[in-house]
């Protein structure tokens, strides 16, 4: 999911006209059109719907333009933080990482910040990706590292793809309105859920990944209640609907604190899934700005292994 489509997304949801929405980007309409198509295509729902004077944004459209507008705030707010470290010349080596939305709960930016500035000769972009969205781009060479939650069997199965352990873990939790008749209970066996509606994450994500993989191992098949975009998107559906949904700990933990959530708990999983955070690269890339970046992981690594102090990682 490219941060231009969502820019062109936010600028035609408010102006509601094609013509006049491609006028003001300085694209062509059919350009326009087809980005908007590609957006619904991944995300297999209606975003607006068209008529010969009119746009207007689906239920869908709605939650998706709130999701467009944190992605904008959170994409403008790292390239503000890059850019206060200053201009340095000589500066000629491009490092793309893509993320999810949810990798800042992981407190990962002032890592960020001192690689990029430990090494100046090293341009870093941050760009908004999730599941296999970003393998995509890693395949296409749209960009060069990505970072996500995950377990090794998930990562094996994208081809051409490696990955790199980072030192940030987290757990899956069950997420539920605090009156379901289970918010009683300290930790949740995963067999109790078998006849619970879910609400999933998008095909592609390690999220939803690991719903089907640790359900089907506790002997059923997660029923589909709803769908998110994203933890927050799952979080806010819980708070008026009895379902739940298997997410992850920091994400939904950031979630809730940031909207000031009281009526949605979070429960441990008996026995606990733990899932590890992973830097993705193309397999063969030896670029000098990726393995600078993988040197400065492993010892990060290294330094958590040694019992030294390592920031807020």
């Amino acid at each position: 999911m490219r941060i231009r489509y969502l820019q062109e997304f936010e600028v035609l949801a408010k102006i509601g006209n094609f013509t006049m929405a491609a006028k003001q980007l300085g694209i062509t309409q059919t350009a326009l059109s087809r980005h908007l198509q590609h957006l619904e295509q991944e995300l297999d729902t209606e975003l607006m719907t068209r008529s010969t004077r009119q746009m207007k944004l689906t239920k869908e459209g709605k939650r998706f333009l709130r999701f467009a507008q944190d992605t904008l705030a959170v994409h403008g707010d790292m390239t503000d933080a890059l850019a206060e470290l200053g201009e340095v010349e000589g500066r000629s080596v491009s490092l793309r990482i893509a993320a999810p939305q949810n990798v800042g709960a992981y407190g990962l930016d002032e890592f960020y910040l001192n690689f990029a500035k430990n090494n100046p000769d090293i341009i870093c972009t941050m760009m908004q990706a999730e599941g296999d969205t970003m393998f995509e781009m890693l395949r296409n060479e749209i960009c060069d590292a990505g970072l996500m939650m995950g377990v090794p069997e998930f990562m094996d199965e994208k081809e051409g793809i490696d990955y790199h352990h980072f030192i940030v873990h987290d757990e899956m939790v069950v997420a539920m309105n605090r009156m379901h008749p289970l918010a009683t209970e300290p930790s949740i066996d995963l067999k109790k859920l078998s006849r619970e509606a879910f609400v999933k994450l998008p095909t592609g994500t390690a999220t939803a990944y690991l719903t089907k993989a640790i359900c089907e191992r506790a002997g059923f098949h997660p029923r589909t209640a709803l769908r998110a975009l994203r933890e927050p998107d799952a979080i806010s559906y819980l708070r008026d609907q009895n379902h739940i949904a298997l997410l992850f700990r920091k994400p939904s933990e950031y979630a809730i604190e940031r909207k000031n959530i009281q009526d949605v708990e979070l429960h441990a999983i008996n026995p606990p899934i733990v899932a590890d955070l992973y830097l993705l690269c193309r397999k063969g890339d030896s670029t000098y700005a990726l393995q600078t970046l993988i040197h400065a992981i492993d010892d990060l690594v290294k330094k958590a292994r040694e019992g030294r102090d390592v920031g807020p990682c």
